[in-house]
């Protein structure tokens, strides 16, 4: 039995296998692709955007200690919801992964006092970037990382740390074999001036968080 998709007749060994054409495929309905990867020599454009929907929910809790997330494959967004104790780790950039994006957001009702970042018995680093922190009282600070040395960034509502508060976001670009780009905007649930420090990043975390 033969199926039409677009413009184009498959047959029943066609459509189990691939379509290979030289011009232009229109699809004109909803088709589902079930492969491990998509890949393409070209462009590929859509006129409504692309839909990502892979997320994780933290929800918080009493639960500290490390919250293994090195699974993650491809761009990923986790949004926490609750009071969040335990660190957040990230996998390594690895040459696979390079152009991968991660992102936490800390959603209505969440904060984070813990720590972002890789395991510090990698050999990945957060190798540039920086790290903005708002208070209440619209006072607020940047930091770039100046080495990379360090493997994670430190949150809580301390003015020297980066933030955690709703409203705060913190995007890990892979940029290529052991190097992750940070971009973080961190909200502090208070007035006060900010006094961002060495304590903001670590290869070992200190002053409470978790060694990832």
């Amino acid at each position: 039995m033969s199926k039409k998709l677009g413009k184009h007749k498959l047959g029943r060994y066609e459509h189990q296998k691939y379509l290979q054409d030289d011009g232009n495929v229109s699809l004109d309905s909803t088709y589902t692709v079930d492969a491990q990867a998509l890949n393409g020599t070209g462009l590929i454009s859509s006129s409504v955007g692309f839909l990502n929907t892979k997320l994780t929910i933290m929800e918080g809790g009493t639960d500290t200690g490390v919250s293994d997330k090195t699974n993650i494959v491809g761009d990923h967004k986790i949004f926490v919801t609750g009071r969040l104790s335990q660190s957040i780790k990230l996998p390594q950039a690895t040459a696979t992964n390079a152009g991968d994006k991660i992102e936490v957001l800390v959603a209505d009702g969440g904060i984070i006092s813990a720590s972002i970042g890789v395991s510090s018995t990698g050999t990945t680093r957060l190798s540039s970037g920086k790290v903005t922190v708002h208070s209440t009282n619209a006072k607020f600070q940047s930091l770039n990382f100046a080495t990379d040395t360090s493997t994670q960034i430190n949150l809580s509502e301390a003015v020297s740390m980066a933030g955690g508060k709703e409203g705060s976001v913190y995007r890990f670009y892979y940029q290529e074999k052991d190097k992750i780009h940070v971009e973080a905007n961190g909200l502090l649930g208070a007035d006060g001036t900010i006094a961002l420090d060495a304590n903001i990043s670590s290869s070992a975390a200190g002053g409470g968080f978790q060694e990832l």
